[in-house]
């Protein structure tokens, strides 16, 4: 199912919904341009503590808050993301590489609802030296693919999953 039939009310939330050929526009290459962004900056904070990454999500999660997304949305993205680097890495994606994945989304969702939905102990990005890796190996295999590619897939995913 994708996030239309599973939370209907999330069609509104795009603005560019109406526009024909959805899927070549450049609104929504706009959009999932910053949604790679973001996942690479979360990847990219794995690597060092210079990247603060939790005001980020925090004030990433504040805007969808605003333009109405709610907390049974992020699975829907969630399901998208893992189709999405299933399906480009095919056996590249380990079930390690699955797993770290799960955890990393896990982790950005509780910075994002953090607060904006609900009150929170104010979690911390924290995640095992196993998982890291596994997350890191995983994205660079997705960069080598194309950040644009993955994106416009990932897009399709969210809205036909």
């Amino acid at each position: 199912k994708n996030i239309f039939s599973i939370a209907p009310e999330a069609l509104k939330l795009y603005t560019f919904k109406d526009i024909p050929d959805l899927f070549e526009s450049q609104q929504l290459k706009n959009h999932h341009s910053k949604l790679i962004k973001y996942l690479d900056q979360c990847v990219q904070s794995l690597y060092t503590s210079e990247i603060e990454i939790v005001p980020v999500l925090k004030a990433l999660g504040k805007r969808h808050k605003s333009y109405g997304v709610i907390p049974e949305h992020f699975p829907i993205v969630g399901k998208a993301l893992m189709l999405t680097l299933k399906t480009e890495l095919q056996d590249k994606m380990t079930k390690e590489a699955e797993k770290a994945w799960g955890l990393l989304y896990e982790q950005i969702t509780k910075h994002m609802i953090a607060d904006n939905y609900v009150e929170s102990e104010k979690p911390n990005l924290k995640l095992e030296a196993g998982v890291i890796s596994d997350v890191q190996g995983s994205w660079a295999k997705v960069k080598a693919i194309g950040i644009e590619p993955v994106g416009r897939i990932l897009m399709k995913n969210i809205f036909t999953l």
